[in-house]
């Protein structure tokens, strides 16, 4: 029984570590507009992507990475909508740490939503 127990809890104590060093961010990216989107960008100002031709009704999961190294300042991320050139900026991280991992966003014709979700 003793056996048992102490796995569960080094499996759970690995699982919150491993939980705390995530350097992944996690975009939900939903277009609900009535046009086709040339472009988006989205970035925290270390790692930037770039989907093109996103379609109506179209998802995509977007992974964002601090690269390099965790910044050591303040600091929140920003979607730019092309050719609307709508930009929205949310979210918040300090000295790298990420408060939280998973974002929805969703396009609407003139206006960005963003909905913040905790691991």
């Amino acid at each position: 029984m003793k056996k048992i127990t102490l796995k569960y809890g080094l499996i759970f104590f690995m699982l919150l570590i491993s939980s705390c060093n995530n350097e992944t961010i996690i975009f939900e990216v939903s277009n609900y507009s009535e046009e086709k989107i040339d472009s988006l960008i989205i970035s925290n100002g270390y790692d930037i992507v770039k989907i093109e031709n996103f379609k109506n009704k179209q998802t995509e999961n977007i992974h964002l990475e601090f690269i390099e190294e965790k910044p050591k300042s303040d600091g929140a991320f920003y979607i730019i909508i092309y050719p609307k050139n709508l930009r929205k900026d949310f979210g918040y991280y300090s000295n790298g740490i990420i408060p939280s991992y998973h974002y929805n966003i969703l396009i609407k014709e003139k206006k960005i939503i963003v909905k913040e979700y905790s691991n």
